[in-house]
């Protein structure tokens, strides 16, 4: 019986050690790294995104109540894919390296409310699938994928089938009038535009 307590003793002595060693352990353990491109990004409190190249018009989108709106260099709706593509990229976007800024191409800069975050777009890493995105005086490498989604030009921003719904109508009508100048109008019944 004595050879079964001190048994029970040291297997308990052996347990206590153990506890002790994980909480110290949990304690020293570094706090995970966020690798995340823009760190709690929200998609739904973007109110503009713009795009600035050297020798070229800056490219401003902003957000209304129902639509995303091309404002500059020209007023027009923006293709709400292409901007759903460029927030995916901003909110699903991770990093897998940092170093020192690099030079950039483009220039985005995404708007909530007042706060502003730029972001710039750099050239491809010779021999591999990434790209250094500079965050203030940080550069970062992210994968390809990343610039191509946030890197967008004009003709990508555009919607390419402004009635591209038209397949959904229920009737379309063409009206001609000729002693008004030949007129053509153009009647669809049952689409959303």
């Amino acid at each position: 019986m004595i050879a079964s307590w001190r048994g029970v003793i040291i297997a308990g002595a052996i347990a206590v050690m153990l506890a002790v060693a994980a909480i110290v352990d949990l304690a020293s353990a570094p706090a995970a790294l966020d690798r995340a491109l823009v760190p709690g990004f929200e998609a739904e409190r973007v109110t503009g995104l713009s795009w600035e190249r050297a020798g070229q018009p800056v490219i401003d989108v902003v957000r209304t109540p129902t639509s995303w709106q091309i404002r500059a260099p020209a007023s027009a709706p923006a293709d709400a894919a292409a901007i759903s593509d460029v927030l995916a990229a901003l909110r699903g976007a991770r990093w897998h390296r940092d170093g020192a800024a690099t030079a950039t191409h483009t220039t985005l800069t995404i708007a909530s409310g007042t706060q502003r975050r730029k972001l710039g777009i750099g050239e491809p890493i010779a021999g591999t699938d990434q790209v250094w995105i500079v965050d203030g005086d940080r550069a970062l490498v992210v994968d390809s994928w990343v610039a191509r989604a946030l890197d967008r030009d004009l003709p990508s921003l555009r919607i390419r089938a402004p009635l591209a719904e038209v397949r959904r109508a229920r009737t379309i009508v063409i009206e001609t009038d000729a002693g008004a100048g030949n007129r053509i109008a153009l009647r669809i019944e049952g689409m959303s535009r």
